[in-house]
């Protein structure tokens, strides 16, 4: 398998997790009374003609589950907006996500299309709220119902890093058109993209094509699930490893789910599973059951409350995150102390805020500076080639932290160890 090839398997993998995450934070607008239509078909109406796929959305059976079981279980999540989401509960029906052929080093585009009453504005809303953009957005009207951002506002992802504000490639930047005030899209309707897809002609066509390999593939799922997804490659040209794909989630009662894969030959099918394997993601160990047989990868859940395990797996992971962000520090701040003490004839400083200017992240720098950070700093101006290596150096607060601190060693290691072990190593 070329390393194109093997790209692409990666990818597809990176997908599936894209869609959840993509569902539970800009997607996850409503929760309320509106139904969805339960036959796939249906979905189609304004289905690109050249849409090779589509992930069909129906957040209230996808998303009321969930937010039960947060309010259950007494859970808050730092990027689920529970409040804004009930605030506009009901007035979105269905999310259509198409699939579509692009140019570029990423060879799929998407248009989506959102049914319901929300504004332009209101869908920015949680998108903030989400954490999933930039806050303060301010949309620019192009008229006919065309909205779009600055350049230098819009999506905010921690995976990328840029050299000052982002830029959209020519024609890549996002519209979103708003059927109440377009007069080429029905009320009620608002469709998601870029500019050079959704051209006026592109959306004049949109519900035109034949997609009888699509309502073919769309026997295969359960209608009336939150989330479902078809897609049928093998008439387009692309660079993916995927012949085909349909499956759906259903959380309700204890939930029910199945994904079936089918690429182009085994080999790339192994290449799924060996990179599911690699990334060791404990969450599909325990939840998810993966079989091969041949070229077609089958996923479904092993049992269990649904809701109740993606809840339980969003509350992990945003843990994770919270002690993920509070060990980075730890590592600016020993690049901090090294490169100071480099500077000071390995001398370290006389307290934190000298490190402020030596900090790459804006924040913890701030924070240094005007003395608002939970750390207790232990050798001020020590020697910094004189200490042991396993000498705490920093710790976070031990009465705000009460089970679980982060702890910069002399030797430059930084790790998250319990509270009562770090009092042990101080006595």
């Amino acid at each position: 398998m070329s390393k194109r090839e093997q790209m692409g398997v990666r990818m597809s993998v990176a997908a599936v997790f894209a869609i959840a995450a993509l569902t539970v934070g800009l997607l996850s607008s409503g929760c309320g009374e509106a139904a969805a239509p339960t036959d796939p078909a249906a979905a189609l109406e304004f289905a690109p003609p050249n849409a090779f796929g589509i992930i069909h959305i129906s957040p209230d059976r996808l998303m009321s589950p969930i937010i039960a079981e947060m309010k259950k279980q007494g859970a808050e999540l730092d990027d689920v907006p529970l409040d804004l989401i009930e605030e506009l509960g009901g007035r979105v029906s269905s999310i259509e996500i198409f699939l579509v052929p692009a140019s570029g080093f990423i060879p799929v585009g998407a248009v989506g299309v959102v049914r319901g009453q929300i504004t332009p504005a209101e869908l920015v809303q949680l998108g903030e709220a989400s954490g999933e953009m930039h806050e303060d957005v301010e949309l620019t009207n192009l008229g006919n119902g065309r909205y779009t951002m600055p350049e230098e506002e819009g999506f905010d992802d921690d995976d990328f890093e840029f050299e000052g504000d982002f830029e959209f490639e020519n024609g890549s930047e996002p519209l979103l058109i708003y059927g109440e005030e377009a007069d080429d899209v029905p009320a009620g309707v608002m469709l998601f993209g870029t500019q050079d897809l959704l051209t006026d002609e592109y959306v004049r066509n949109l519900g035109t094509g034949d997609h009888a390999q699509l309502r073919a593939a769309m026997e295969d799922v359960r209608g009336a699930a939150g989330l479902w997804i078809v897609v049928s490659a093998e008439a387009v040209a692309l660079p993916i490893p995927v012949k085909s794909a349909s499956g759906w989630l259903d959380l309700s009662g204890d939930g029910d789910g199945l994904l079936t894969i089918t690429f182009n030959d085994a080999e790339s099918a192994g290449e799924m599973i060996q990179a599911v394997e690699y990334e060791d993601i404990e969450a599909v160990d325990e939840h998810i059951s993966i079989e091969r047989t041949a070229n077609v990868v089958t996923i479904k859940p092993k049992g269990g409350d649904l809701a109740a395990q993606i809840v339980s797996e969003m509350i992990s992971a945003q843990e994770k995150a919270r002690q993920m962000h509070r060990l980075q520090r730890f590592h600016y701040m020993g690049h901090g102390f090294r490169t100071y003490a480099n500077m000071h004839d390995d001398a370290l400083p006389p307290d934190l805020a000298a490190l402020a200017e030596l900090i790459w992240d804006t924040d913890l720098s701030e924070q240094l500076e005007q003395d608002t950070h939970n750390l207790v700093y232990r050798k001020p101006g020590e020697r910094l080639g004189q200490l042991d290596p396993d000498t705490v150096l920093v710790h976070e607060s031990l009465e705000d932290s009460p089970d679980t601190v982060g702890v910069l060693f002399a030797g430059g290691e930084a790790r998250m160890m319990p509270a009562a072990e770090l009092r042990e190593l101080l006595q």
